[in-house]
């Protein structure tokens, strides 16, 4: 869904450095997910943890994207 955005709102000159950003962001949470994750469940803080971690991301991103404009 993140390239169709990118290809509706990004003029075609810097389409691909948009493209690549936003991949290297994706890429970044991959990563990083787990990793925090492996750390909550290795320091025994408990399960409910992991929901508090992941839930602050989702939130945000649920705050930010009704704020995208919806025009060029």
């Amino acid at each position: 869904m993140v390239y169709g955005y990118i290809d509706t709102h990004f003029p075609t000159s810097c389409r691909g450095s948009a493209r690549g950003a936003s991949q290297a962001l994706v890429r970044f949470g991959s990563v990083l997910g787990p990793l925090i994750g492996g750390w909550i469940v290795g320091s025994n803080l408990g399960m409910r943890w992991n929901f508090y971690a992941f839930i602050i991301p989702a939130v945000m991103a649920a705050v930010f994207v009704p704020l995208i404009p919806k025009t060029r």
